[in-house]
């Protein structure tokens, strides 16, 4: 029998069916889960590496581009994108979206740890990273100011905001970004040092590659160790 003559003989029953289909669909709509910011995953690892001090062209030619020619034949790639700033080299990696993001990763990985000795001694360790849909900032404020300095302005946001705005329900964390802070840098003398017995030895900075005086070169031209605004003083040994 088809649903129209079942419908017709029987107006009651088709008029229940009718009901319950339209009730259960409003329950339906109604336990409905929406999300405005839906977790999902793309297929991009980023390559980041803090050059302390080092200008964008010295980044550039010292880490993007050894990085970049390491990493152009990964499995799978679609798109490398690079940018080079003052201090941070910056590499995107998209892939193709059957490409495993772990399996990729891992990759990306044993490509840099392969070239780690071709960069300069005074970086920090590059950081590969996933892309994570809900790493992104959700909400940017601006502090400005017409009376106080950067300086100033920075030590306002990291003494009374930040700390105010952490304790917010909802919010995860809270970052920095555009910050200044106080840098210091002293020229030696050698031959006034000489004619004292004494000799500068760059202090070595924690998290940071090994010192080695006779043989690193500061992003500045200058013999000194990783970016480090301190020298310490010794006495040299008198026989």
């Amino acid at each position: 029998m088809k649903l129209s003559a079942l419908s017709i003989e029987r107006p009651v029953l088709a008029t229940v069916a009718t009901l319950l289909l339209m009730l259960f669909g409003l329950l339906s709509y109604s336990r409905l889960p929406i999300r405005e910011y839906p977790d999902i995953t793309f297929p991009v690892v980023s390559v980041l590496t803090v050059y302390q001090s080092a200008d964008a062209q010295l980044v550039e030619t010292d880490i993007t581009s050894v990085l970049e020619d390491a990493l152009s034949g990964v499995e799978g790639l679609r798109t490398l994108r690079s940018t080079s700033r003052e201090g941070l080299s910056t590499i995107s990696l998209e892939f193709a979206l059957t490409r495993n993001l772990d399996a990729a990763a891992n990759d990306v990985r044993d490509r840099v740890a392969r070239v780690r000795y071709l960069l300069p001694q005074g970086i920090e360790p590059p950081l590969v990273m996933k892309e994570d849909s809900e790493a992104d900032g959700i909400m940017w404020l601006a502090v400005i100011s017409d009376r106080h300095s950067e300086l100033d302005i920075t030590d306002f946001a990291q003494r009374q905001l930040k700390d105010r705005l952490a304790p917010l329900p909802g919010v995860s964390s809270v970052a920095l970004d555009g910050e200044r802070r106080y840098a210091m840098r002293i020229w030696l003398d050698p031959d006034r040092l000489a004619s004292r017995l004494l000799t500068a030895r760059p202090p070595c900075v924690p998290k940071m590659s090994t010192c080695r005086p006779a043989a690193s070169k500061a992003p500045n031209g200058n013999s000194a160790c990783g970016w480090a605004a301190g020298w310490s003083a010794r006495s040299s040994s008198i026989s």
